[in-house]
């Protein structure tokens, strides 16, 4: 099978290597058996091969080895074999510049004879916008201006960088994809390290005005006063090294300051691993490959909040801020992570932790991927789910957002929603809606199905005849939820499948279809690795992660908060209110309340329950509006939800957001995410409960978990968008 052509536009690759270029070193080399790549570059020095080969990866060095000819010559070269191998291939062909640079003028030229060809820009610069606008006479400026015009998808490294070319004023589609790190070459250790002994400071960076070395300089002057032993590495040349060396002697610190020059990439790990605390005080930065490195040796890091370093450094886990062009403030932070050996260590464990999630090159490669395919084609997209506003309810929500989101990215999205067909009768309903998914079905790329049976057999069903791949989320559990509330029987959902009950002849057909259409799904999701851990009985296709959806700012914590415990959901059994009510009774003290806000099929049951037992302190209010419900949560005491199970609780979000304490089941999706946060409850487990509401009763002990929510984060649409896409996409081309 042929692969299209991608032309990859560099004004430099090996030998000579930076960020970029080992970014494009590492992502063809993983990408190599999808893509016929080739490189064109300027050839920097007479020494090397005008033609040669990073494995069977043609490279095509052009030019003099003159600085004047890449300054003047090479875009044009760049242009012409550029277009002589686009006009050759008779594949597709992708135009991939690196940075708003010389060879990527050349790029820009070809898709300039060559109109319908895709341009992808990397955007990886890391100096100030001054300089990008006014360098060169204002022709970098320039060239930004127009490259930005006819560029079809740009890939930017950082938040920063996405937000400056939005600036900048592109309007089309922007992929935040990092560039990334060997792990396993950075994390090798030797005898020779001395991290948790030393007193060893290292910069990596070219040095120019933009990396603020004399900074770093100026701020080793006041450590080596209380710190004399203190030593610093500077690895790295540029043009200022000159002026940095005057500065080092005229704060007598040559016996502490050691200039090392330039450093080969490959020798670079074990330096690393010789120091005890990278430090780089830069006054702009795309994003900073030098942190990335660092924090994969095991050095905590200390960096400013410029650029790129955001998206690295999370102040006080990831690393430390000092203040830009502050050589005191930076002293005082160097000091702390030398004294405070716990400090350091534990930023050590969040910043390996940080480099094997982000920056490994396996999973920037695979994001490139579906940048690459998305240039082919347009993504169409069938959403079959069970609600969809003005319909109320989480996958209502769910499929509404993310069909949203999707239409943001580029996708083309149809939505079919079973709802619709409910006022008609069972059987019938099902029928319709198969009928209504075949036009959709028949023209998508891929089906992506938001329930198990109603909406999934008749998807699967369509999506088998017409061939397309479906791509499942399992999330909620209709047979385990239909038993509990027909049996009224206190069982979790994983104590249900793992010793699967005797089951009616209705659930039983619910059971066998559900098993079917799991088994045949191209691709399943699941929100949670609890639940992933729940459905392996009978998941034997490939599976995903993506983590459901949940706010990431916490809101300021209120204060003279009432003396209420709430509870917000649909009133069925397995909600495990009667258990809930009766724990509640036993420890409250007449202070509390215990308010019960929604509705549902089990609501008449429970305020009879409530009136018969004489619970004065249990009130029952009707639902409420989105923002209505998020103000009673952070007027009240604490939250509690002790369902039998819970896959994805959004109102455990909604706490997190408000700041209010939690107790929540141990059966949920959100224990491994959330619990750090809250109380974690066996909800079959009636003392436990109690226990847990009466800590939560004490003022105090209310206060340390509010503490705790101080450090919450969370996850965004566009994040959770950009999951599904990368996935749909890989699906749209090949099966898992």
């Amino acid at each position: 099978m042929s692969k299209p052509k991608i032309i990859v536009f560099t004004t430099a690759f090996d030998p000579f290597i930076g960020g970029a270029e080992t970014a494009v070193k590492e992502i063809v080399k993983r990408l190599n058996d999808r893509f016929d790549f080739c490189i064109i570059t300027h050839r920097m020095t007479r020494q090397v091969l005008k033609v040669d080969h990073f494995g069977n990866i043609p490279i095509y060095r052009l030019g003099f080895g003159t600085k004047f000819d890449r300054l003047f010559l090479f875009p044009f070269l760049a242009f012409w074999k550029g277009l002589t191998v686009s006009v050759k291939t008779s594949e597709p062909t992708i135009l991939w510049g690196i940075m708003v640079s010389y060879a990527s003028i050349g790029a820009f030229l070809v898709k300039l004879i060559r109109p319908a060809l895709p341009f992808i820009l990397t955007i990886q610069e890391g100096d100030s916008e001054s300089h990008l606008r006014f360098s060169k006479l204002g022709a970098t400026g320039l060239w930004w201006w127009l490259m930005l015009k006819r560029v079809t998808v740009a890939t930017a490294i950082s938040t920063y960088l996405k937000a400056y070319i939005r600036h900048r004023g592109y309007q089309g589609k922007v992929f935040i994809i990092p560039n990334g790190v060997d792990i396993e070459k950075f994390a090798h250790r030797t005898a020779q390290s001395t991290q948790d002994a030393g007193k060893i400071i290292i910069t990596t960076s070219r040095l120019v005005h933009k990396n603020a070395v004399d900074v770093l300089i100026k701020a080793i002057a006041e450590v080596k006063k209380t710190i004399p032993d203190v030593q610093c590495l500077i690895a790295g040349d540029g043009p200022e090294r000159k002026a940095l060396e005057q500065l080092v002697s005229r704060n007598d610190l040559q016996g502490t300051i050691k200039f090392l020059g330039s450093v080969r990439h490959e020798n670079l790990p074990e330096l690393l691993h010789q120091a005890t605390l990278f430090v780089r005080p830069s006054r702009s930065e795309g994003l900073g490959v030098s942190f990335i490195e660092a924090l994969a040796a095991g050095l905590p890091i200390i960096g400013t909040p410029v650029g790129g370093i955001p998206d690295i450094i999370i102040d006080k886990k990831t690393g430390l801020f000092a203040q830009p062009d502050n050589p005191a403030d930076l002293a005082e932070k160097i000091k702390l992570l030398l004294h405070d050996k716990e400090l350091a260590h534990a930023m050590r464990e969040s910043g390996h932790q940080l480099v094997a999630e982000k920056f490994s090159w396996d999973s920037i490669a695979e994001l490139y991927e579906p940048v690459f395919k998305g240039t082919k084609k347009k993504l169409k997209l069938t959403i079959a789910t069970p609600l969809f506003p003005p319909t109320i309810g989480g996958p209502a929500l769910y499929a509404h957002k993310l069909s949203e989101g999707l239409r943001s990215v580029g996708a083309t999205v149809s939505v079919v929603s079973f709802d619709a067909f409910l006022r008609f009768p069972s059987g019938i309903r099902h029928v319709l809606y198969g009928v209504s998914l075949v036009p959709k079905i028949f023209s998508c790329d891929v089906v992506l199905c938001l329930d198990t049976f109603g909406v999934g057999v008749p998807a699967l069903v369509l999506s088998r005849l017409f061939r397309k791949p479906l791509v499942l989320r399992f999330e909620g559990d209709f047979l385990w939820e239909h038993f509990v509330e027909r049996t009224r029987q206190d069982i979790t959902l994983k104590n249900f499948y793992t010793s699967l009950p005797k089951l009616n002849f209705k659930e039983r057909i619910i059971f066998s279809m559900t098993k079917w259409v799991i088994a045949n799904a191209t691709c399943v999701a699941f929100s949670s690795q609890w639940r992933k851990d729940i459905a392996s009985l009978f998941v034997t296709r490939g599976t995903v992660l993506i983590a459901n959806v949940y706010p990431f700012k916490a809101e300021t914590i209120q204060e003279n908060r009432k003396q209420i415990v709430v509870w917000a959901g649909r009133f069925l059994y397995l909600k495990n209110l009667y258990r809930l009510i009766q724990a509640f009774e036993k420890v409250q003290t007449d202070s509390f309340e215990l308010h019960l806000v929604g509705s549902g099929p089990e609501l008449a049951s429970l305020t009879r329950f409530v009136r018969e037992n004489k619970y004065t302190n249990v009130k029952f209010i009707d639902s409420v509006s989105y923002t209505e419900l998020q103000k009673k949560i952070r007027e009240s005491a604490f939250f509690v939800l002790p369902s039998l199970s819970d896959v994805a609780p959004n109102v455990i979000a909604q706490s997190c957001m408000a700041k209010t304490p939690f107790i929540m089941t141990q059966e949920s999706g959100y224990a491994e995410s959330l619990g750090k946060y809250g109380l974690l409850v066996d909800p079959l487990d009636e003392n436990d409960l109690v226990e847990k509401i009466g800590l939560l009763m004490d003022k105090t002990k209310r206060a340390e978990f509010q503490k705790k929510l101080d450090a919450f984060g969370g996850r965004e649409w566009e994040t959770v968008v950009g999951e599904w896409k990368k996935i749909l996409t890989s699906v749209s081309y090949k099966s898992f």
